[in-house]
C-alpha cells in the first residue's frame, strides 16, 4: 500500500489531507516533532508506565524521535519511535482516550509510514505490544500490521510488523 493510496483513502474515510510535510484531519489536527515542553501532556496520553524521565531518556538515545498530534494546541496523541535506514521500531504510541476512534491514530500511523517510505527501498515498521493492550493490538491489525510472534516475557509482548514497498518475508 503506497502512502499516496493511504492519503487518498483517508480523504474518503475521515477527511484527511496531506499538505506539504504535515498530515491533518480537516480542519485542525496536525503532527509536529515532540519537544520537552510537550511531555506533561504526552504522559497523560500514555497508557504504558512511562513517566517524563523515561520519555526524556528514550528521546536522548540516538535514532529515537517523537511526534505529537495536536488538535487546537492540545496534544491528543503521540508516537516515540526509533528510525534506522529501512526499519522503524515504534517504542510507544498513544491517543487520549476521549479522542480514540476519531482518526487520530490513523493520522499518526500514516505519518510514520510516510517517514519510512521516504527512504529509498523497502521499509519495515515493527512494534512490540504488551499482552494487556488488546485495543492497541486490534488497532495495529486494522492498519495492516501482522502479528509475527510472541515474546515470552512477563507479561508477554506481541511483535507486530508492517512491510512497505514489497519487503515481504
Amino acid at each position: 500500500m503506497s502512502v499516496l493510496f493511504v492519503a487518498s483513502w483517508f480523504l474518503l474515510e475521515v477527511g484527511v489531507r496531506v499538505v506539504g510535510m504535515r498530515t491533518e484531519i480537516v480542519p485542525r489536527l496536525q503532527t509536529t516533532w515532540m519537544t520537552r515542553a510537550h511531555l506533561p501532556e504526552v504522559v497523560r496520553c500514555c497508557s504504558m508506565n512511562w513517566d517524563e524521565d523515561l520519555f526524556v531518556r528514550m528521546l536522548r538515545c540516538s535514532h529515537v524521535m517523537g511526534m505529537v498530534a495536536k488538535l487546537d494546541d492540545v496534544i491528543v496523541g503521540f508516537a516515540v519511535y526509533e528510525k534506522r535506514k529501512r526499519l522503524m521500531r515504534v517504542l510507544n504510541f498513544g491517543v487520549r482516550e476521549v479522542y480514540r476512534r476519531r482518526g487520530v491514530g490513523r493520522v499518526i500511523v500514516a505519518r510514520l509510514k510516510q517517514k519510512i517510505t521516504s527512504c529509498k527501498g523497502a521499509g519495515l515498521v515493527v512494534a512490540d505490544v504488551p499482552e494487556e493492550f488488546l485495543e492497541c493490538q486490534l488497532f495495529l491489525r486494522s492498519m495492516g500490521f501482522r502479528c509475527e510472534g510472541v515474546q515470552r516475557t512477563r507479561p508477554a509482548d506481541y511483535l507486530f510488523r508492517l512491510s512497505l514497498g514489497g519487503d515481504e518475508r
